[in-house]
């Protein structure tokens, strides 16, 4: 199935609000044709990244962090929009065996590709999967 459209955004303020996102992003998946375990891989990388923007991204604003989605054929790309600067997104080669901290990783390992822009005091956070 093909299926394009440029960008459906969502404001996440709470927790609520990521487990909301969380089905949308399901939703996609399915419709991109995603097999089921990318499907969940797909769900812990938007978790991951979302619950990260709104424990350490906010700081003291009570902006809502912009998720947005874009989907282009067989490819879903998702972008989270916060107050802050750029930060490190680098591969790290050794395990994590602390309570916290993985989240960054895991995503690093599922999706195909991840970047950072900063514009205007903001970073954008983009995330990028194809099913192939």
């Amino acid at each position: 199935m093909s299926l394009q459209f440029n960008c459906i955004e969502m404001p996440i303020k709470t927790e609520k609000d990521v487990w909301e996102a969380m089905k949308r992003n399901d939703q996609l998946a399915e419709k991109l044709g995603f097999p089921p375990t990318v499907q969940i891989m797909l769900r812990l990388a938007l978790e991951e990244a979302a619950v990260n923007s709104l424990e350490y991204g906010r700081g003291s604003s009570h902006e809502p962090v912009h998720l947005s989605w874009n989907v282009d054929n067989h490819t879903i790309r998702i972008s989270l929009k916060q107050k802050g600067s750029r930060f490190c997104i680098g591969k790290k080669e050794e395990v994590n065996v602390s309570s916290c901290g993985r989240g960054l990783q895991l995503i690093l390992n599922i999706m195909d590709k991840v970047w950072l822009d900063e514009k205007e005091g903001y970073v954008i956070f983009h995330m990028q999967k194809s099913c192939h």
